[in-house]
């Protein structure tokens, strides 16, 4: 009597065990789907912007990726790639002049749109700033304001094999690192575009 009240209760502990597992590999396989998700709209947005990615969308230490989707406003990705010494950066922006979103084509067939791009280089104390400015977006809290917004902002940053997505509920790290950047060296590269006829001699 004594040995089938132990079995009985292994039964049900085993039962729990499974239920608990079965719950937890849920969550996790869920948790996969959405990742995959987010991950397949960012390589879109790598896509439309001409950009090669990495499949698995894992960027390690020497390369940074971040994205600033706006309707009805300037949509831009900035790549920053540490190659030795030399520390290169790409910046692409889709002008609301042209296009209400970044999938507002200009042509359906092909897909056509319009972006504008700026390669640069930059030092490695800029680089380095960038960084301790990211891991801030990586750091901060998860918050929603329960709003629902039709034209709202989305955004991403990828680095060292690490992803932090948002919208319009969290926006604030995202527009805080997007300013960073335009006041470190974007809105001043932006100026000095001029044709060469108006430039001094």
């Amino acid at each position: 009597m004594q040995a089938f009240k132990y079995f009985v209760i292994l039964m049900i502990m085993c039962v729990f065990l499974a239920k608990c597992e079965n719950r937890d590999n849920a969550q996790v396989e869920k948790a996969s789907s959405e990742m995959s998700d987010i991950d397949s709209f960012s390589k879109q947005v790598l896509q439309t912007f001409a950009l090669p990615y990495n499949e698995r969308m894992k960027f390690d230490s020497s390369s940074l990726v971040f994205y600033c989707l706006k309707s009805y406003d300037t949509s831009s990705l900035i790549e920053i790639k540490k190659q030795k010494d030399v520390i290169r950066v790409a910046y692409y922006e889709i002008l609301p002049n042209y296009h209400r979103f970044e999938t507002d084509y200009a042509d359906k067939n092909s897909k056509l749109i319009f972006f504008e791009g700026y390669s640069f280089t930059i030092d490695s104390i800029i680089w380095k700033s960038i960084i301790e400015q990211a891991k801030i977006v990586f750091d901060s809290k998860e918050h929603h304001d329960g709003k629902k917004y039709t034209d709202g902002a989305v955004y991403a940053l990828y680095y060292n094999s690490e992803s932090k997505h948002g919208d319009s509920n969290n926006e604030e790290p995202f527009e805080r690192f997007n300013y960073f950047l335009r006041l470190q060296f974007i809105d001043k590269y932006i100026q000095l575009r001029k044709p060469i006829m108006y430039k001094s001699k």
